[in-house]
This record gives C-alpha cells, structure tokens and sequence, in this order.
C-alpha cells in the first residue's frame, strides 16, 4: 500500500502542478502580465498550498498510520513510543483533515468568482452571490463546529487514553457536515466519488487514497477553466478556434452581401429621386416659360452702297424709312454722290 499512496499521491500532484502552472502562464497572457493578477488568483496560490501540504503529509503519514483510534484492548500493553506515535499521528490526520478543508473551499470560492464574472450583467449573478455565501456559511460552520463543538477539550483530537470521546477520534460528526456542505454546494467539482470509508470503515486508512483523487480533482477544475488563452497562444487558435473563426467568416460574408444589398437598393433609390426631381423641375421651368410676357424682335439690315463718293446726301423719304422699320422688314440705306 506504501507504493500506492506514493504513486497515485504524486502522480495527481505533478499533474496539478501542470495545470497549475498552465493557468498562471494562461493568465499573464490574457491579463498582461503577472502584475494585473485578480483576487481569485491570490486564492488559487493559497488552495495551492494547502493541497502540497496535504499532499507532503499524506506520504508522511505513511510512517505514523496510528492514530488515538484504539484496538478493543484500549491502551493495555501500549508502551509509551506506541502511545507517542499514536498522538503523532493524530496531529498529522488533524493536519490532513484541515487541508483538505481548506482546499476545497478555497477552489470552491474561486470557482465562484469566475461565475460572478461570467454571469456579470445577466440575472444569474444573484444566484452565484447566493451560492458564494453558502460556501463561505458552510466553510464557517464547519470549522466552527470542528474547532469547538464536536471534540471539547480540543486537544482530545491528540490524546491517546481509554474512554476518549468518539468525535475525538474518529471525527464522523465533523466529516457527515463537511461532506454535506462539500456536496451541497458544489456537486460537479466532486468528480470522483465520495469517501464513503469514512462512514463504513472509520477505522481504515483507505480515506487517504480518496482524499487525494478529491483534493486534486478540485484544483484541476478550478483552474481548468482558464487554460484558454494559453492554448491559443500555443495553437495560435482565434476566438473559440476554428468553428469560431468559419462562423466569423460566415458572419462577415453575410455582413458583406447584405452592405451590398442594401447599397445597391440605395443607388436606386437615388436614381429614382433625381429622375422625380428632374422632371419635377422641367415641368416647373416649361411653366415658368409659360409665364413669361410675349417678347417681339425686330431685325434690321443696313447696306451702304457707294461709289467713290466723298459726300452723301440722303434722301429725306429714305431717311424716314429707316425709323420706320417694322418687324421682318430691311431697311436699305443708299448712298449717293451729288
């Protein structure tokens, strides 16, 4: 079983760390830089923490497997290296119970952050709020209950004697409440069953395999989410990839015909209101036309024939013809030599 808690404990944790590392790197991408970093990125350092914490004294516990759980005999025939072990490793569960705690809150808040934002704007954003503050209810409710209810005194959770209270040892009330506010809260992060040895076998170590698939699965979820903008850099992908790049193109194209639609629709429109305007204003200029007074002109033609002559005399009737001039008719002016 040691080969096995290794294994698949640090085989989940180099695969978080992956992920982990990939959504920083997805971040600063899509952010900017690490300097513009959002709270729920603080949060996910700090879930990230506590998931290696767990993790380190998961394996460690391997070396310390008793706890203040006791055999039927109680403590008779206990040396005091047993009972110091004992009470070791009751510190070391407490520590893997409250990392675990802390781990699925965290990634459950962050989780809830990113809902906030993608929901900004739309109705939803009141049902993320509410089901922010039940994450946070149940996280203060849990340890509340778990640092100064269930087990009184509180370091009964470390001491190894007969008669010890149950909730000291085995914690069961503790594990049904965080269970119930884990599941109630946030059914998909839990991809992976739920510990039920914690309730069948309270006194097996087996939860340990369980807390690590759960722990772990939390945190790849939480941090999935933001992997996009990295893959696009890697992928040199566009908005959503491929499908997303032909539905723009497609978008375009429609754009386009319709901008040609709509142009040519207008061009005619133009042409149909200037040729309504043109023979608007002929009809107006033929009726101005009509208005104007009737004019009468009158062309006269004057010729002077004369040969060599150095004084004219015009003759009197001559003379008055060429006032008398009326319309259409040619008025000749003939010279002659006296």
């Amino acid at each position: 079983m040691t080969d096995r808690r290794l294994v698949e404990s640090w085989a989940w944790f180099s695969f978080v760390c992956l992920t982990v590392f990939c959504r920083y790197v997805s971040r600063a991408i899509r952010l900017g830089g690490w300097r513009y970093f959002e709270l729920e990125d603080m949060l996910m350092v700090l879930a990230f923490g506590f998931y290696t914490n767990l993790t380190i004294w998961v394996n460690v516990q391997e070396k310390h497997p008793h706890t203040n759980i006791l055999p039927p005999t109680g403590t008779a025939g206990m040396t005091d290296a047993e009972i110091n072990d004992r009470v070791y490793g009751s510190k070391i569960t407490f520590v893997i119970e409250e990392s675990m705690v802390m781990t699925q809150f965290l990634c459950k808040i962050c989780m809830c952050l990113l809902y906030f934002k993608l929901t900004s704007g739309l109705k939803k954003q009141v049902q993320v709020k509410a089901l922010m503050g039940y994450v946070v209810l149940g996280w203060l409710v849990t340890e509340i209950f778990f640092f100064s209810i269930w087990c009184r005194p509180f370091v009964n959770y470390f001491r190894v004697f007969d008669d010890n209270d149950p909730q000291c040892e085995t914690s069961q009330k503790h594990l049904i409440m965080s269970y119930f506010f884990n599941i109630s809260s946030d059914v998909l992060m839990l991809a992976v069953p739920v510990p039920y040895y914690c309730f069948a076998h309270p006194e097996s170590i087996l939860w340990i395999f369980w807390y690590v698939r759960e722990a772990s699965t939390a945190v790849i979820v939480a941090n999935v989410p933001h992997l996009y903008a990295l893959l696009r850099k890697v992928f040199d992908l566009g908005a959503f990839g491929g499908l997303v790049k032909r539905t723009a193109k497609r978008t375009r194209y429609m754009k386009h015909a319709s901008t040609s639609v709509e142009l040519n629709q207008r061009q005619q429109s133009d042409r149909r209101m200037r040729s309504e305007n043109d023979r608007s204003e002929s009809t107006e200029n033929f009726a101005h036309r009509e208005a104007l007074p009737l004019q009468m002109w009158q062309r006269n033609e004057y010729t002077v024939d004369g040969n060599d002559a150095r004084e004219m005399q015009l003759d009197g009737a001559k003379a008055q013809s060429l006032w008398r001039g009326a319309l259409g008719t040619k008025s000749t002016v003939v010279g002659s030599t006296s």
